[in-house]
């Protein structure tokens, strides 16, 4: 290949159909202007603290390199600023309020989105903008952004679709699973279905390769020019195949990897805790459910590479090779996950607690066989919620390793209320005592985070919500209805106080906790 033919392969991972203007064009219209110094941070500053932890929708040193000599898409280069600018220490946005410093990107990233031009440049952009909505507080707006994505991605079929070069390829199968992961986050927040049927049975599609040889790839990069098949004839490459990936379909020492299989067991979660909140599943069919999906949760955990597994050790390993952050939100997601599964089980315990007995054996459940686990399950919740804050506390020591995502806010709310069941129910005075100080911290870690991100408000709105709820009724507190189900998984709008929705659920019907039969 000549190096005019590299040049304008390099050149052309980042050109859309229609062609998105560039970051330095000779007809600038925006209204913002670019500094290099400010541009320089602003990278730095994305792939620290948002690429991954929201999304994974790029390659960073073809990114970097993009944005250096201007042929970054400019709805990308702001789309990308919009999120990370709060972060900013640079002097020209040193009197503005961090929270707002992204708006005058967003509005520009919004303006320059194209809907015509259906292109990956086009599903990134509205990547970023359902992000940006997101944290804005405005879920209905971030959903509308990630349907179109989704449906954009699947139009292009975008794990099928002609790649140049390998770096191509990878970056679009990053990019879808990285859709159909948003997907499952945000259609859970808000009740609705998938706009992508979930991906769990699909083996045709690869997962994402290692970090360490992503990172690796080069623009120029190239497939075998041949292979042979099977009867030793030769021919051409046009699409990469297994031999020429190198990787098998399923990269165990991918961190991504094994974040998106972790995401399928969580997909199921979510379904279930639905189902019982609905009063879809009785008793009879909770517990081999439950049992299921704990051994789906110790399973995937097990099967971890020793690399990869939860020890100080390797979070220090990690960070060294700069994936340290990948490495905190794999098991920070494990542990939100786990803590989702078991979390009704605080409700039946403590009613065990109280009155001696199993709760499902209470006269509200008379029709349903007792479950024996519901002490080993309410354990797990409150092991899991502690595990779940010592990794914060622990990332937050390195810079290397800090999370500072708007989620973390939403994590440690629901770790939070853990802590209150601890504090309610336990006669544990050490259990207290670390509740306790986890509460602390905790509080001081949201606080931190709402400097940043509007969308923290409603997170410790909705804490004071739970907190107003076990004022009023502290049994019924942890007890999983529709009220509940939105707490634990809508992330990104406040929720009214528990006995406003007792009188009308969402749907306008009447609803009470006390009609939930399990």
């Amino acid at each position: 290949m000549s190096p005019s033919e590299k040049e304008d392969r390099v050149d052309a991972r980042h050109t859309s159909k229609q062609g998105y203007e560039p970051l330095c064009s000779r007809e600038d219209a925006s209204a913002i202007s670019i500094d290099a110094g400010l541009s320089a941070e602003l990278v730095d500053l994305y792939f620290r603290y948002i690429h991954v932890a929201s999304h994974n929708v790029f390659h960073r040193p073809s990114f970097t390199a993009a944005v250096q000599n201007g042929t970054i898409p400019k709805i990308l280069f702001f789309g990308a600023a919009a999120l990370c600018a709060r972060f900013s220490t640079h002097a020209s946005l040193a009197d503005i309020d961090p929270r707002t410093r992204g708006r005058p990107y967003a509005q520009e990233t919004e303006r320059l989105l194209d809907l015509h031009d259906s292109s990956l440049t086009t599903i990134q952009a509205c990547m970023l903008l359902g992000h940006i909505s997101a944290v804005e507080g405005e879920p209905a707006t971030e959903s509308v952004f990630f349907s179109i994505a989704c449906r954009m991605a699947l139009i292009l079929d975008l794990p099928n679709a002609a790649a140049a070069t390998p770096l191509q390829r990878e970056l679009n199968l990053r990019v879808w699973w990285s859709i159909v992961a948003t997907d499952t986050w945000s259609s859970s927040a808000l009740n609705i279905q998938r706009a992508i049927s979930p991906q769990g049975d699909d083996t045709t599609i690869p997962m994402p390769m290692d970090e360490r040889t992503f990172i690796g790839l080069q623009p120029d990069d190239e497939y075998e020019d041949t292979d042979e098949d099977q009867n030793g004839a030769v021919r051409s490459l046009s699409q990469p195949t297994s031999k020429t990936l190198q990787r098998p379909h399923f990269p165990k020492h991918s961190l991504i990897a094994q974040m998106i299989k972790l995401n399928q067991v969580l997909y199921r979660i979510t379904c279930m805790n639905a189902d019982v909140a609905a009063g879809r599943m009785q008793a009879v069919a909770l517990e081999p459910t439950i049992s299921s999906l704990s051994v789906c949760l110790d399973d995937w955990s097990g099967s971890l590479p020793p690399d990869m597994r939860n020890t100080p050790a390797n979070l220090a390993y990690w960070a060294k090779l700069g994936f340290g952050r990948i490495f905190v939100i794999l098991h920070l997601n494990y542990n939100y996950a786990a803590q989702l599964l078991f979390y009704q089980f605080l409700h039946w315990n403590q009613d065990a607690d109280a009155d001696g007995v199993d709760a499902y054996s209470s006269p509200s459940t008379t029709t349903a066989p007792p479950i024996a686990f519901a002490s080993l399950y309410a354990q797990k919740c409150t092991s899991h919620a502690a595990a779940l804050c010592a990794l914060v506390y622990n990332a937050r020591r390195h810079p290397d390793t800090d999370v500072s995502y708007s989620l973390v806010g939403h994590m440690l709310v629901i770790a939070s209320t853990v802590q209150i069941y601890t504090l309610l129910f336990s006669a544990d005075e050490d259990a207290i005592a670390a509740a306790r100080d986890r509460l602390e911290r905790n509080f001081e870690i949201i606080t931190t985070l709402r400097q940043y991100w509007p969308c923290v408000d409603a997170s410790l709105g909705r804490l004071r919500a739970f907190q107003n709820a076990c004022l009023r009724c502290k049994e019924q507190s942890f007890q999983l209805d529709r009220w509940m189900l939105r707490f634990v998984l809508d992330y990104g709008q406040a929720i009214q106080n528990r006995e406003e929705m007792d009188v009308t659920d969402e749907e306008g019907g009447i609803f009470h906790a006390g009609d939930l039969k399990i």
